[in-house]
């Protein structure tokens, strides 16, 4: 049963990921709308990066806390690229 849940909201992740991704990167939707989008998508990153060095820090993982700070600072590159991307 655990395993169903598991793939289910996995699935739900990965589309609402995917379709934020692919809604970025349409030129026909408007500029404003994709900042936004982008915006969320970046604090869903920051927030399961804040999330898992919390968790890290408390259960002294060194592991979980490096892991979790690559994620921010992947994410982190990824959205100055997109920027510098979008503006020129």
């Amino acid at each position: 049963m655990d395993f169903i849940i598991e793939t289910l909201v996995e699935m739900v992740v990965e589309i609402i990921l995917d379709g934020t991704w692919e809604l970025m990167t349409v030129k026909k939707i408007p500029m404003f709308i994709r900042v936004l989008v982008a915006g969320l998508l970046l604090a869903l990153y920051i927030g399961f990066g804040g999330i898992l060095i919390y968790i890290g820090i408390k259960n002294n993982s060194m592991v979980v806390t490096v892991c979790a700070v690559v994620l921010l600072v992947v994410a982190w590159v990824v959205a100055v690229r997109k920027y510098k991307e979008i503006r020129g």
